[in-house]
């Protein structure tokens, strides 16, 4: 596959792990993105044709570090909802006796 090509699919690739929240496959896409990029040799000149889809590549993985980066903050602001509430959940728990029944 020309490197125009393989640029091309790894475009479509992250997209289509972000649309589908796939985590997993983002982190192999990227693995293998990063694999292919340093199998090509340095000093190499670029078409036009792969300069484009680089670009293109670029534009997707800047997407993706954006959508994870995203998607990291809304965790991290579930998480912190959470811990707000632990407090008001372990007294509920204990008030229906649900601490002892996970102690026994």
């Amino acid at each position: 596959m020309d490197k125009a090509t393989l640029l091309q699919q790894f475009s479509r690739e992250l997209d289509g792990a972000c649309r589908a929240r796939d985590w997993a496959q983002l982190a192999a896409i990227d693995a293998r993105l990063g694999s292919a990029l340093r199998r090509w040799p340095t000093g190499t000149p670029w078409t036009d044709t792969e300069r484009r889809a680089l670009d293109a590549l670029q534009r997707s993985h800047a997407r993706a570090r954006e959508f994870c980066a995203a998607e990291l903050q809304q965790l991290d602001a579930s998480l912190a909802q959470m811990r707000a509430g632990r407090d008001r959940w372990s007294a509920y728990a204990a008030s229906n006796g649900w601490d002892q029944e996970s102690a026994a």
